[in-house]
């Protein structure tokens, strides 16, 4: 049997395997763990951590949960569970295991972040998601990503001044964080301060040209602003990604009337709506399982 000392020395040299990117080695050194110690509760969560690491979302909450059964109040793998069945969307179980992890260590920011997503993205109950955001903030006010949520749910209900200042303050701490600075373009937009929405439009797309949505409500904003010598840019780029997307069957970020506004080629128009169809029937069809 290994002895203690040894056990210690194969858990460091697999942590630090782990941490360095090197998971089969890790996961290696973890197994060899258990082959004398089958219920080493650290050696089963580890491996669960590297399983979702590969996307291995089933096999991390088994090995995860075999861990709990042997260190139950270890709020560190009720998070990685909750992250395991995060991953396979099963958002009211991983919901529970955020719940016990904050219940065992409220310090844990990352995991009101959490909860606070999946209140307001699944459950719908607002409240309770200001309040895990707040609490996540309250333990770790730089957190950029409860900073930005928080301001999703702000700007959901169109408190657009608290947004604007919630996704300032994550780029203050993560300057480069596209998807705040995105969110940041279309709160200003709402503000009506257009100038300025449209120079986080523009950062947006340098951090990311293929974010989702970005080209499109950038070229909007520079058409509802008479911004003409942009708009041209920008149409120009919007569509040569439709042509991409059409030549690829993918549903098209363009809408309609948008290439109605500029476009007289009845048949391109035809093929842009067409592919908005079949987007909204795929969405009202997954609002039907």
């Amino acid at each position: 049997m290994i002895q203690s000392d040894n056990l210690i020395n194969n858990l460091e040299k697999a942590l630090a395997c782990h941490q360095g990117g090197d998971l089969e080695v890790a996961a290696t050194l973890y197994h060899e763990v258990l082959k004398y110690y089958p219920n080493h509760p650290e050696a089963l969560h580890l491996l669960g951590v590297i399983a979702h690491q590969k996307g291995e979302y089933k096999k991390a909450a088994n090995l995860i949960r075999q861990a709990l059964k042997y260190n139950p109040t270890a709020a560190p793998y009720y998070y990685n569970l909750g992250e395991a069945l995060y991953g396979q969307s099963d958002f009211a179980e991983a919901a529970k295991s955020y719940a016990e992890c904050v219940k065992l260590q409220p310090e844990t920011a990352a995991a009101w972040n959490r909860l606070g997503l999946i209140e307001q993205n699944h459950n719908f109950d607002l409240e309770a998601a200001d309040h895990s955001y707040t609490n996540a903030l309250k333990q770790k006010p730089d957190f950029p990503q409860a900073l930005n949520n928080y301001g999703l749910l702000k700007f959901s209900q169109q408190k657009y001044r608290t947004a604007e200042r919630l996704f300032r303050k994550a780029l203050a701490h993560q300057p480069d964080y596209v998807e705040a600075t995105h969110n940041l373009a279309i709160t200003l937009q709402q503000l009506g301060k257009v100038d300025e929405a449209a120079e986080y439009f523009k950062e947006t797309l340098r951090l990311n040209p293929t974010l989702p949505g970005a080209q499109h409500q950038y070229t909007k904003l520079l058409q509802d602003s008479c911004s003409w010598f942009e708009l041209q840019v920008a149409l120009y780029l919007l569509e040569k990604r439709t042509t991409t997307e059409l030549l690829n069957n993918q549903i098209t970020e363009e809408a309609p009337f948008m290439h109605l506004s500029y476009s007289s080629d009845m048949k391109r128009n035809r093929m842009v709506a067409k592919s908005k169809c079949q987007e909204l029937t795929m969405t009202a069809e997954s609002k039907l399982r």
